[in-house]
């Protein structure tokens, strides 16, 4: 064996050793220079919450229900309960995101024939809905599709593919829900 050679399971391994500590990097530091960061305890478990969606996306291409509900828990403990016109807007958002979302992953799958957009991604909006209100979420979906495409701008830059697709460009869309979800969160702006 040459010096330095890795076989490619263990570069495997070492990227997925990596990827969750890359993530907790880049929460910390949304968080620790946001202007008013949410309460402590609330916050470090939504974190913890969307960094494990956001790794099991990049790997397998799947959101796992129970990130997906325990989002929803614990978004709807951080809820602003005591402002009526905010909760609503909370509230709002987590019904019509998932449905616009899924309208989005339907239509895709019968222009295409296969999918484009995951139901995990709809149960996923239920969570970002009720943490960052009508307003925000918005602006989640925005910069996270901002994202994806400069990804795979990137991507295809570099000359690589991402995935076994038929069109050679699918990415996990989670992560950048996750992230963008975290920094509006966190910063509280767009409500």
């Amino acid at each position: 064996m040459t010096q330095g050679y890795q076989p490619r399971e263990g570069m495997q391994a070492m990227r997925l050793a990596v990827l969750p500590v890359a993530h907790a990097a880049i929460y910390a530091a949304l968080w620790w220079t946001s202007p008013l960061p949410p309460p402590s305890l609330v916050a470090l478990a939504v974190a913890g919450v969307l960094i494990w969606i956001s790794c099991i996306d990049i790997q397998r291409f799947e959101i796992p229900d129970t990130g997906a509900v325990a989002l929803a828990v614990l978004a709807a403990l951080a809820l602003p309960w005591a402002d009526r016109v905010a909760l609503a807007s909370h509230l709002i958002a987590a019904a019509v995101w998932p449905l616009l979302f899924l309208a989005v992953a339907t239509g895709f799958r019968w222009l295409k024939g296969y999918d484009g957009l995951g139901l995990g991604d709809v149960k996923l909006m239920i969570g970002i809905g009720l943490l960052c209100g009508l307003g925000g979420t918005v602006f989640v979906v925005l910069f996270a599709a901002l994202a994806a495409i400069l990804f795979l701008l990137v991507a295809s830059l570099k000359g690589s593919g991402t995935s076994m697709r038929p069109d050679n460009s699918a990415v996990a869309f989670g992560p950048f829900l996750c992230l963008s979800a975290w920094g509006i969160w966190v910063w509280g702006t767009f409500e």
